[in-house]
C-alpha cells in the first residue's frame, strides 16, 4: 500500500507540474477587457462624412489631422491588460486606422436619442516601434515596427442625444453584430464572445441628422475598449531551455514511476488513497 501511494504520488505530482507549465491561460465565464486606447491630448482623430442629399449613407474613418478629407494612421495610446503584456505593452504609441461604410437612415428613438447603423469596418492598431517582450518561462520575442497590435472587423451602431457633443460607438457578437479579432500578440482561437466599446468626444458640430436621414458629417476625438470572453492569450512562444528542462523532468519522472510500477506489480491505474 506504501508503494502504490508513494507511486501515485508521483505520478500526481509530474502530471501537476507539467500541466501548470502547458497552461498558458484560464477560461472565464465573463467578459474581460484586453485592450485599450485613447486619443492624444485629444485632438480631432475621426471624421463623419455624410454620402450627401439623395444617397443614403455616410462614412467614418481615421485622420491624420484635424483638415484632413480622406482616411489616414493617427497615433494613439494603446495598451494591452494581459499578464505578459501589460508591462510591455502600455500606454505605447500606435498607428490606428479606422474605414467604415454606414448604409442605411439613423433612427430616432424615445427621448432625443439617434442611433446610427455602421457596417462593413476594420480599425486597426500598429506597433510604431519594434516591441521586445521577456518572461522567466519564455525566450525574449521582438515585435518590429509595424507589428499588428489589434485588428477589429465589426459593425455596430454609434448612438447620442441629438445636437449633443458625444456618442458611443459600439459593438458586440451578443447582440448579433460581428466583432472579429487578430493580433500579432494574442491569440483569439479560444474566443467565443467578443465585443468593443469606444466613446467620440468633442464632436464639431453637434450630433445632427443630415437631409438624407443619416448622420451629418462631423469630427470627433475617439477612444475605447476591446473585451473578450474568455479572454486571449498570449500568442505560442518558444520556452526558455530552464523550462522545457522542467517540464521533460515531470515526464521523465512518470515514465520511471510507471516502470517501476509495472515491475513490482504494484502500479495500479486506478490508485486507493
Amino acid at each position: 500500500m506504501a508503494r502504490k501511494r508513494s507511486t501515485y504520488g508521483i505520478v500526481r505530482a509530474a502530471i501537476g507540474a507539467s500541466a501548470f507549465l502547458l497552461t498558458t491561460g484560464a477560461a472565464h465565464a465573463e467578459m474581460a477587457t484586453f485592450a485599450t486606447f485613447t486619443s492624444i491630448d485629444q485632438v480631432k482623430n475621426v471624421s463623419l462624412v455624410n454620402a450627401g442629399e439623395g444617397t443614403i449613407g455616410a462614412t467614418i474613418y481615421s485622420i491624420s489631422s484635424g483638415a484632413a478629407n480622406a482616411p489616414g494612421a493617427v497615433k494613439v495610446h494603446f495598451g494591452f491588460l494581459q499578464n505578459g503584456l501589460s508591462t510591455s505593452v502600455s500606454n505605447i504609441i500606435a498607428d490606428f486606422m479606422l474605414e467604415g461604410s454606414i448604409t442605411e437612415p439613423a433612427v430616432s428613438t424615445v427621448g432625443s436619442l439617434l442611433v446610427q447603423p455602421v457596417f462593413t469596418g476594420t480599425m486597426s492598431f500598429k506597433t510604431t516601434t519594434a516591441i521586445q517582450l521577456t518572461s522567466p518561462l519564455y525566450e525574449t520575442k521582438t515585435f518590429e515596427a509595424g507589428a499588428n497590435l489589434l485588428t477589429v472587423r465589426f459593425n455596430g451602431a454609434i448612438f447620442g442625444s441629438n445636437g449633443g457633443s458625444t456618442a458611443n460607438f459600439n459593438g458586440s457578437t451578443g447582440a448579433g453584430d460581428t466583432v472579429f479579432f487578430t493580433s500579432d500578440f494574442l491569440d483569439f482561437s479560444q474566443v467565443t464572445k467578443r465585443d468593443y466599446a469606444t466613446t467620440m468626444n468633442a464632436i464639431t458640430p453637434e450630433l445632427l441628422l443630415a437631409k438624407n436621414g443619416s448622420f451629418d458629417s462631423f469630427f470627433a476625438s475617439i477612444g475605447g475598449s476591446f473585451s473578450s470572453d474568455p479572454a486571449p492569450i498570449l500568442v505560442s512562444t518558444v520556452p526558455e531551455p530552464a523550462s522545457w528542462a522542467l517540464m521533460l523532468t515531470g515526464f521523465m519522472m512518470l515514465g520511471a514511476a510507471l516502470r517501476q510500477g509495472r515491475k513490482n506489480g504494484t502500479f495500479s491505474a486506478t490508485p486507493k488513497i
